[in-house]
């Protein structure tokens, strides 16, 4: 299931660019990194090139913290590189408004499914915030308070409940 358009799918790369395209990823547990690059694949946003190395450390984070089956995930969780990378990546990542034209008008472009906001892969939850703000909308420059719709859709899963849970299950207090 391709876009219409995106960096890594030209449009005559598509057999049918006239049909929707949704990207749909689930079960992201906190990966920013991950969901990044569903992003960029799906056209809805990217990233300018001085950032790379910061995904691309983040990524190869999440692949250290994955085999290391000891204390792999916490040390990921409290590694301030990572939550520095976090930060440049929200920061810096553009984020296009939807197209509506032709058979994707109104249809979701890019979808996350379930486990968004925490689980394993959470480092940041400011940086991860800022991140899935960016995606839902675009602020309108000439309405304020208007958001201009990127196409993204959020479904929460188990582990995006409230009140937050830590890592080991108990809640978070609501102050923090």
């Amino acid at each position: 299931v391709f876009p219409s358009v995106s960096k890594l799918n030209p449009a005559d790369a598509v057999a049918s660019p006239e049909a929707p395209r949704t990207f749909a990823m689930g079960d992201a547990d906190g990966s920013m990194g991950r969901m990044v690059l569903h992003a960029i694949a799906s056209g809805v946003a990217e990233l300018p090139p001085d950032q790379m190395p910061a995904l691309a450390r983040l990524i190869n984070a999440e692949i250290s913290a994955s085999l290391d089956r000891t204390s792999g995930l916490q040390k990921f969780q409290s590694d301030p590189q990572v939550s520095q990378d976090l930060d440049a990546v929200a920061e810096a990542l553009i984020v296009q408004p939807r197209r509506n034209d032709g058979a994707q008008s109104g249809k979701p472009v890019c979808v996350f499914l379930g486990d968004i906001l925490s689980d394993r892969f959470t480092n940041n939850q400011e940086a991860m915030a800022k991140f899935i703000y960016k995606l839902s909308g675009i602020d309108n420059p000439q309405v304020p308070g208007q958001r201009i719709d990127t196409g993204v859709r959020f479904i929460a899963g188990n582990h995006d409940t409230f009140p937050l849970l830590d890592n080991e299950g108990g809640s978070i207090p609501k102050d923090v």
